[in-house]
Formats: structure tokens, sequence, C-alpha cells
């Protein structure tokens, strides 16, 4: 079930016995938590350990939970159970008990509203249980959602607040939180505070209150290379390193980048679309959309011998036969002045 559809029937006190979590998008689970208490127990503050349990299936054995779900109440009101992390459904662990889950799955406690979270990328539908909890529970889909679902929530939370906030300040406030749900709506409730009584969120409040993330820097550092801005390269290097960054992790995000180029050229020779492309390399749609606008021009070999001289160079770094300032930035002049990369050992 989409996830709006999931809250909008909780809001008209439609609420299911059991439900399955799937997805790994934080901010839509704790805000499917949050409505299911309000209309389960009343608010947080009327929360206690009597009407809401709270367990992680990763260290506590389901038996408890079900222990738990199988117990008749002491009290008026419903009880919620929030059973997080159902490793149980997956293939990691292959010897828990299910037979008790699987009874309840044909008599849940009336009293009981039982939630499992599963923030993993698949589940093992081999599994009897796995079987049962598809067909048997409300399944609320709470994985990442696309870029126009993130401005969608964006832009709600600022109207909101009374605020707006431009189309190119969005793109500018969406990169700095790399296009994740839960990372903007944290960082959009601080730009609301920073921005105080103003009515428009600015790219000037954005850049003041959200600093450029390491791999922001990294993308931009490759986006120079690749449009062979030798000295704005050079000098975003130089200033990653006067901030304590270790070259090291610098290459190491550089190789990350062009061995997405090298992905993103062979599989658009075997015919594969930006969605495509996206799910294959379990990347975001819009980091394969940039990638794919700044690599048009390049053939595959030339991303190729760049991805081999990077890998060289990150040997060689750790084996001490070069210096690491030394080695990237002569990459970086070898690139830039479309020099030949050469594999030296």
């Amino acid at each position: 079930m989409d996830f709006r559809a999931a809250v909008e029937a909780i809001h008209q006190e439609k609420i299911a016995p059991i439900y399955l979590l799937l997805g790994t998008e934080n901010y839509l689970i704790q805000s499917f938590r949050d409505t299911m208490i309000t209309h389960i127990i009343g608010s947080s503050d009327d929360a206690d350990d009597m009407n809401l349990m709270t367990f992680d299936l990763e260290e506590t054995p389901l038996d408890d939970v079900m222990v738990e779900a199988n117990t008749l109440s002491f009290f008026s009101g419903r009880r919620m159970i929030w059973a997080k992390n159902a490793a149980f459904l997956t293939g990691s662990q292959s010897k828990t008990n299910t037979e008790e889950l699987l009874a309840y799955l044909d008599a849940p406690n009336p009293d009981v509203t039982l939630c499992f979270t599963a923030p993993y990328e698949k589940l093992d539908k081999r599994k009897k249980i796995v079987k049962r909890m598809l067909k048997d529970t409300t399944v609320v889909d709470v994985s990442p959602v696309k870029q126009n679902e993130i401005e969608r929530y964006i832009k709600a939370y600022v109207a909101n607040e009374a605020k707006q906030i431009a189309p190119q300040t969005m793109k500018l406030f969406l990169e700095r939180t790399g296009y994740e749900l839960s990372h903007a709506m944290h960082e959009i409730e601080k730009l609301c505070l920073y921005v105080g009584d103003g009515s428009e969120i600015t790219a000037e409040d954005v850049r003041a209150v959200i600093p450029p993330s390491l791999d922001d820097n990294i993308f931009n550092l490759a986006t120079y290379i690749i449009e062979r801005k030798t000295s704005d390269a050079i000098r975003l290097y130089r200033t990653l390193v006067a901030e304590r960054q270790q070259p090291i992790a610098i290459l190491a995000l550089l190789l990350s980048e062009f061995r997405l180029y090298t992905q993103i050229n062979l599989l658009k020779k075997q015919g594969y679309g930006q969605n495509e492309m996206a799910r294959t390399l379990q990347s975001h749609p819009y980091r394969i959309k940039m990638a794919m606008k700044k690599t048009a021009r390049y053939e595959t070999s030339q991303f190729m011998a760049a991805y081999q001289s990077l890998v060289r160079l990150d040997y060689r770094i750790k084996t001490g036969r070069v210096e690491p300032d030394f080695g990237i930035e002569q990459f970086i002049l070898q690139f830039t002045q479309a020099q030949p990369i050469r594999y030296r050992r």
C-alpha cells in the first residue's frame, strides 16, 4: 500500500491489526509510527510500557514479541507493539522460530496493533513466513521517494510555515541534502528557524545553514575534471585538503565517481534508460541523470582508462610509491589537459 493511502486510512480510523513496513526511508517510517501513536494511544506523552512496546528484532527474539502480542490487556483501549528490523524476513536469519507468528496471523489479538519494519533491500520470498506476511498483513511502502515527491514534502512543510522557496533555491537545497527525504526534512526545519520571521528561504540561507558534504564536493570536483576546468579542480582539491579531508578518502570517492561514469556509458550502449540504470546501479535517478549529461561527449574507453589509472594510483599511494597530493593533482592535470593516462606501476 502506498504510504499516503495507509496514513489516510489511519486518519479515518481504519486501523489494521498487523502492518509490515517495507523500505529504508527513515522519515516515512517515523512519520507512520507517530501517526499510529496519535490514533491508538493519543500522543507520545500518553505512551508508556503498558500501551506501547518497542522491540529490536536484531537483538530480541521474535518469541518475546509474540508473548506480548498474545497477552490480554488489563486496561481499556488498544496497545501498540513496534517491532523494528524484522531481519527474520531476509536470508540473514534462518533459525528464527516463526511458528507463533504464523499462528498469530490467523487470529490477531483484537486489542493489539502489531507493526513490523523491514528496512532491507529485499526479503527472502522463498520463506513461508514472508509469503504469509505479504499476503495477510497490511504492507506499507516506505522506500525512498522520487525527487518530485521529496519536493512535495518540502513545499508542504514550507507552506505550513508560511514561507516560500524559489525553484532554483529548491534545487540547491535538494543538492545539499543529497535528494534524501529524511535529511531534507531535518534540514528544512533548521532553515525555517534560521529564516525566522522572513517569508522567503533564499539560496544564501541554504548555503549558510547547509554546508556542502564531502560527497557534494567530490561531485563538484569530478565535474570540474570532466569539464576540463583545471584550475577550479586543483583549487577545490587543495581546499578539501586544507579542511583536513584525507587525500586517500578523496581518491576513494573519485574512484567511485569514475566507476559510475564507466558503468553508465557501458549500460547506455546496451540500451538502458535512466531509470533502468538507477535500478541496476542502485543509485539515485538524479545522480544518474547528471552523470549522463557530464559524460555524453566522452568515449567509454576514456573513462575506463581514467578509472584504471585511479585504481593504480590508489595502489601506489597505499604502498608508499607516490605522495598522495602529487599523485592526485597529476591525475587531475592529465585528464583536464587531455594528456594520455599512463598506467604507472
